[in-house]
């Protein structure tokens, strides 16, 4: 029985450790459809481009200027200044109605 709750316990931790790496920001945003192979190299701090995204829409600071400092290059430009643009727009819209 200590084998199944290790088991169950260790499949857990490792869940929840890479919650965030799951390619689900494209389906937070409204306007952005993301290339994932243009993001997927980059990380910050152990946090994936995708997981700074997601962070970023719930109004996290700390993570809008880890995603602002992000430096970019070729096609991936167009896409990282459309989504700060998008994250801008809808913590704006927030503010709004408080």
């Amino acid at each position: 029985m200590n084998k199944i709750t290790f088991s169950a316990f260790l499949v857990i931790i490792i869940l929840i450790l890479f919650a965030c790496n799951n390619d689900n920001c494209s389906k937070k945003l409204k306007y952005v459809k993301l290339n994932y192979y243009l993001f997927e190299h980059i990380s910050l701090d152990g946090s994936s481009y995708c997981c700074l995204v997601n962070e970023s829409l719930t109004s996290n600071e700390n993570s809008i200027l880890k995603l602002s400092k992000i430096e970019v290059s070729d096609g991936a430009t167009y896409e990282h200044c459309a989504v700060l643009l998008e994250i801008i727009d809808k913590i704006r819209k927030i503010n709004m109605l408080i």
